[in-house]
């Protein structure tokens, strides 16, 4: 996973369900003016990541289109436990019968 890309699911797996709009994406995770990049550019990352989180074919995609505003993270019948550090977060997403993944967060601050 590249550091946009990480940055990427960084922000959207802590504000699950939230809707991140194009220009919202550009300015946290490059930090520079939209008009500079495209739409092209987020959705490329956004394809590489989904594609890089399908691990299984029966897997739903957890990062989800909200048609021509933006992205958002969903994760239907999952339960996410956050245990946080000092320079850590873990986030880990469970269903009821199996777990579904486990991000590591590094805290820069």
């Amino acid at each position: 996973m590249t550091v946009k890309e990480f940055e990427i699911f960084s922000l959207l797996i802590l504000n699950p369900k939230r809707v991140f709009t194009y220009e919202m994406l550009m300015e946290l995770v490059w930090e520079e003016d939209y008009t500079y990049y495209s739409r092209k550019a987020v959705n490329n990352h956004v394809s590489n990541l989904r594609r890089k989180l399908k691990i299984a074919p029966n897997l739903p995609d957890y990062v989800k289109s909200v048609y021509g505003i933006g992205y958002k993270f969903e994760a239907k019948g999952a339960t996410a436990l956050y245990v946080c550090c000092r320079t850590f977060l873990i986030i880990f997403f469970t269903n009821q019968t199996k777990p579904i993944f486990l991000v590591l967060v590094y805290l820069d601050f």
